[in-house]
């Protein structure tokens, strides 16, 4: 059983997650890459081979790439997330979560799942009397998270959030069936890689009765706009695993029940409230 892999640090411990793989291994396995890439182009005589090659070896090794970006990630976002993002968590994050608080008025505290949560975002936005699992599948990432933690320990202490961190891929999330009352997903879908797994994985670890705010950007049906995003791709998946094309409003669907129409946001995004769906 892979449990013991899974690192839960309450914010009152300390412990660090796994380091992050040294600087030496990732300049390696960038050197490996370029080399492996020339190797290909000259024996094909096509520099455009050797370049894919190169590229596509680099983008094998994705999942290292946060652990290196992760102390600037927040810098690197930072007009992403002022402009486009922010603005979507500001204004369905804290209805959604008083909600789901409501939902379960003077019960245990509310068990929400946050998933892929990079830098840690979210935050601001947890409610009281809550306890929040925080998802991310680097090391790295999720140790930015501890540090804007230790910052806020007492103000969550005062507000009873307790917060725990587990190091998983969403496709293999290392909890029971029926853990979580609410879960939110906010820009994940685009990176994971085996989205479907995920959505199954998702379903599996919430409650019958639990809800789900989904905002997340995709496909958009527009030729146009998605013969545009098809090329942004291209850049962006071998840089960080994402695609901007996905059609991520079916697979949601295939899973969960929208509670209300979905609605179409600037950036290619969508936001959707959703309950699961009878099994």
């Amino acid at each position: 059983h892979h449990h013991h892999h899974h690192q839960h640090t309450h914010h009152h411990t300390t412990t660090p997650p796994a380091p992050p793989p040294p600087m030496r291994h990732i300049l390696l396995q960038l050197c490996g890459c370029v080399a492996l890439g020339s190797a290909a182009g000259w024996l094909y005589h096509s520099r455009l081979l050797g370049t894919l090659v190169g590229i596509s070896l680099w983008t094998s090794l994705v999942r290292n790439k946060f652990e290196l970006i992760a102390p600037i990630y927040d810098r690197l976002v930072h007009g992403f997330e002022c402009r486009v993002i922010g603005p979507h968590r500001q204004r369905f994050l804290p209805d959604f979560l008083a909600t789901q608080a409501k939902r379960r008025e003077g019960k245990a505290p509310l068990r929400i799942l946050d998933l892929a949560v990079g830098t840690g975002h979210n935050m601001p936005f947890y409610p009281d009397n809550s306890h929040v699992t925080m998802v991310d599948c680097s090391p790295a990432m999720l140790e930015e998270c501890m540090r804007k933690l230790q910052q806020q320990a007492a103000e969550f202490h005062a507000r009873s959030i307790r917060v725990t961190f587990t190091k998983a891929y969403l496709e293999q999330l290392p909890f029971e069936a029926g853990s979580f009352d609410a879960a939110v997903s906010i820009d994940v879908f685009c990176s994971v890689q085996q989205p479907e797994a995920a959505m199954e994985e998702l379903a599996r670890v919430l409650r019958p009765d639990a809800q789900v705010l989904f905002v997340e950007h995709m496909r958009t049906g527009s030729v146009v706009h998605d013969a545009v995003l098809g090329l942004c791709t291209l850049l962006l998946y071998p840089l960080f695993g994402a695609s901007m094309i996905r059609r991520t409003d079916t697979l949601v669907r295939r899973h969960f029940r929208p509670l209300a129409a979905e609605e179409r946001l600037s950036h290619s995004f969508r936001h959707v409230q959703c309950e699961l769906r009878a099994p």
